[in-house]
């Protein structure tokens, strides 16, 4: 499995557009068709560089049909959505504001550039998360279901 976007090559850096100050668009992403028998797929977008004990969490999303090979650009925050595909969003880190969905890369003015990891799970069975799950209960949901994995790195500084 393979996951790609639009918007930036990996290993590049994301574009103003999807950053938390510039217009906090999720970026659109697309993958390759996940191995024979997938049931669910579910997405975790983190910040392994910021100032926090663990990495910093951008967007989480499960419930991802086997069948849908990508998101567009600007998913909403709210818990489902349901045209043209369904799926559930879960929390970020951020304590305050917008909690729920995607919220772009902010990170501390002088900072070196940060990374920040989409990673595509595909899990053998379906997790049927309700929304507002944080990423820890996702990651211990795919604990020994995963059937492959992809990540996609941008890069963004202040």
């Amino acid at each position: 499995m393979e996951l790609h976007s639009t918007a930036f090559v990996d290993g590049e850096f994301l574009p103003t557009m999807h950053a938390a100050r510039h217009g906090n668009q999720s970026p659109p992403l697309n993958w390759t068709t996940p191995p024979h028998g997938t049931r669910e797929l579910a997405i975790i977008c983190d910040d392994p560089d910021a100032h926090s004990s663990s990495p910093w969490i951008h967007w989480v999303i499960s419930g991802i049909s086997p069948e849908v090979l990508g998101l567009p650009a600007g998913i909403p925050p709210i818990p489902e959505q349901q045209t043209p595909f369904r799926f559930c969003q879960g929390r970020n880190s951020w304590r305050e504001g917008q909690t729920l969905g995607y919220r772009g890369p902010q990170p501390p003015p002088g900072d070196p550039p940060h990374r920040y990891r989409f990673r595509l799970f595909a899990s053998d069975r379906p997790l049927g998360l309700p929304p507002g799950i944080d990423a820890p209960t996702l990651a211990a949901q795919l604990d020994g279901h995963i059937l492959s994995t992809a990540t996609l790195t941008a890069l963004f500084a202040p």
